[in-house]
């Protein structure tokens, strides 16, 4: 009666070793799998940020550009909300090249929270003036 003891303790144990071994390994797994969706959301959502900053930059530039139909001299805004109650503050800045005088240099700032991103564009005054024409401005 001893040895059945003794046989049924061994598998008992060996049972609850196996039981460790399984639970280790597919906690193991899960962690695995959780860090890696959390890296693909992270990456996801820094990639939609950039999508953003750059349709807002395209938007500005699209800004200056019909403000300097309208206006000539248009020399930039300090700030403006972009867009309105978004928290996104941009800079925008329309002044002449220095290396030519034909160009113009289109600057936007983007702040959100803490995080900077800036933009600048190169537009010609002709191309300017032909679409002033063309809107017959």
């Amino acid at each position: 009666m001893n040895s059945h003891n003794r046989t049924a303790a061994r598998s008992g144990g060996f049972a609850l070793i196996l039981v460790l071994i399984v639970l280790s390994t597919t906690s193991l797994i899960m962690l695995g799998m959780y860090q890696s969706l959390h890296l693909q959301t992270s990456e996801s959502l820094a990639r939609q940020r950039v999508a953003v900053n750059r349709s807002l930059s395209d938007a500005a530039v699209e800004r200056a550009v019909a403000m300097l139909l309208k206006d000539p001299n248009f020399e930039g805004d300090e700030k403006f909300e972009t867009p309105p109650k978004s928290g996104r503050i941009s800079v925008l800045s329309v002044r002449p090249s220095k290396s030519d005088k034909d160009l113009i240099e289109v600057t936007s700032t983007l702040y959100v929270d803490s995080s900077q991103t800036s933009f600048t564009r190169i537009l010609s005054r002709k191309d300017i003036d032909r679409r002033r024409k063309d809107l017959h401005l």
